[in-house]
């Protein structure tokens, strides 16, 4: 390596002692998060998210530039609520007394996209953690940075935002659908240990005291959204003290009865 390039591809030691990554492809495979994204989603912004992943790629030598990445994938988020405005036929733009048009800011296009598609609350409160994430990103006090161990999980929480957002938009009434049918099937797991997977092809993990919080269908396959107790070292003692753990909540898509 020359001078030259040992100047902006040498790898960044934070890397090594946050997250163990001293090799490119490691890090490659853990930490650039791919965009994928269902066929209802707007070109334009599987397109858009190709940078991201580019940006997050070359993070490995500079550990700020994860920071950037995830600053533009909250931006795709603005463009998407956008594209499902305009979707719905809600304008994007006010229209003052004298005709000049502004545009909306995000927040109002959440209110007026969650009341069109009927959206349960928890999904609205996403999309406004989203948009209180824009805003203050998009307004620095000072330079700071975290890099990617604490923005990776959250960017793939804004990827499943914007799948969400683009499924068939009675979100509410397919959901409530689902969750009737399987109200009387899963309320017997309460209280009870299960297992579950979070795709068909990753491996089950035991969880305790399971809730199914929401519930959707695409492509033919059912997303749950459920809240749960993790299995841990003297969770029975914990238990029988009740003192309980945190709850996780997490996408998933089969669970063993």
């Amino acid at each position: 390596m020359n001078e030259l390039q040992s100047k902006w591809f040498e790898p960044d030691e934070r890397w090594r002692y946050f997250g163990g990554f001293t090799e490119l492809e490691k890090y490659l495979a853990e930490m650039v998060i791919k965009g994928n994204f269902h066929d209802n989603v707007p070109e334009d912004i599987s397109k858009s998210y190709k940078t991201v992943e580019f940006i997050m790629a070359h993070a490995f030598y500079h550990w700020p530039m994860y920071d950037e990445a995830y600053n533009k994938l909250l931006r795709i988020i603005e463009m998407a609520l956008k594209f499902k405005a305009q979707e719905l036929g809600i304008p994007v733009n006010h229209v003052k007394a004298n005709g000049k048009e502004t545009p909306k800011g995000m927040k109002v296009l959440v209110d007026q996209i969650s009341k069109a598609i009927s959206a349960p609350g928890g999904f609205k409160r996403y999309l406004e953690r989203a948009t209180y994430l824009r805003n203050w990103d998009s307004h620095p006090t000072h330079h700071s940075y975290s890099g990617g161990m604490l923005k990776s999980s959250s960017a793939m929480d804004m990827i499943n935002l914007i799948n969400i957002l683009f499924l068939d938009h009675r979100i509410e009434t397919v959901s409530k659908s689902i969750l009737k049918e399987l109200s009387f099937d899963y309320s017997q797991f309460a209280n009870s240990c299960s297992a579950i997977s979070e795709t068909d092809q990753s491996s089950y993990f035991g969880v305790y005291d399971f809730e199914i919080v929401e519930a959707y269908e695409a492509s033919g396959q059912r997303i749950y959204l459920i809240g749960y107790h993790p299995i841990v070292e003297g969770m029975v003692k914990g238990i029988e003290e009740d003192k309980h753990t945190s709850p996780v909540f997490k996408p998933v898509s089969h669970i063993v009865r």
